[in-house]
This record gives structure tokens, C-alpha cells and sequence, in this order.
């Protein structure tokens, strides 16, 4: 029994790790406002593929910074940059950080919304 229970443990910690480490790596956008808002790569991603998504209140999106579709360079610290709209108003505008880094978007009203990058003294 004692065995079992130490080889359940090992297993769940591998779980809870992987789970925790799945975009490592990856810029991600945070949407932390109450808002829906739209997010469009305006520079350093693909010419056919930028990232561009959609994105409900507290939903999150990442592209991991060696994926060339969203970091033509496939370098981490590559900069891309970002627009950011509610509806058809942009509230950022070429938002720039590191690919491997994140940004995260508050607010709770279209003329509040802030666009913050950070993350790039994280970037592994």
C-alpha cells in the first residue's frame, strides 16, 4: 500500500507540474477586463497567420515566441507588436513586447482600457 501511494504521488505531482508549465515560453494576452475585445497582430507575425483572436473577460490566448506564425524571427526576444479593439474602437495601439513575454488588458469601460507588457525578465 505504501508503494502505491508513493507512486500516486509522484504521478500527481508530474500532472500538477505540466499543467503549470504548459506556456512556458509563449507570449500570452490576458483579457483581465470586463470587456470583450479583439486583439490583432500588427507587427512580427506571419504575413498569412498574424495572431488575431477574440477574446471574452478573463479569458487568456498564447503563441509560443518559436512558433513562426506568430514570431516571424523565431526568437524569444523578438519584438511583436499589438492593436487592441472593443467593438470597431481601438483602445491600444502597437503594443509592443518581447515574444516571449505577456500583456495584459484591464479596465471596465472602452475609454479605460489599459494595456499593459510585461514578462520579458521571465522569459526562460
Amino acid at each position: 500500500m505504501k508503494k502505491m501511494t508513493k507512486v500516486f504521488g509522484i504521478v500527481t505531482a508530474a500532472v500538477i507540474l505540466f499543467a503549470f508549465a504548459g506556456e512556458a515560453g509563449a507570449f500570452c494576452v490576458h483579457n483581465k477586463s470586463s470587456l470583450k475585445i479583439g486583439v490583432d497582430q500588427s507587427s512580427g507575425g506571419s504575413f498569412w497567420t498574424p495572431f488575431s483572436v477574440d477574446l471574452d473577460p478573463g479569458k487568456d490566448r498564447c503563441c509560443h515566441w518559436s512558433n513562426t506564425d506568430c514570431n516571424k524571427s523565431g526568437e524569444k526576444f523578438h519584438e511583436v507588436k499589438f492593436n487592441v479593439k472593443v467593438g470597431y474602437n481601438y483602445v491600444c495601439s502597437d503594443v509592443a513586447i518581447p515574444a516571449c513575454s505577456d500583456m495584459d488588458i484591464t479596465g471596465t469601460e472602452s475609454w479605460n482600457i489599459k494595456c499593459v507588457a510585461y514578462g520579458r525578465e521571465t522569459c526562460n
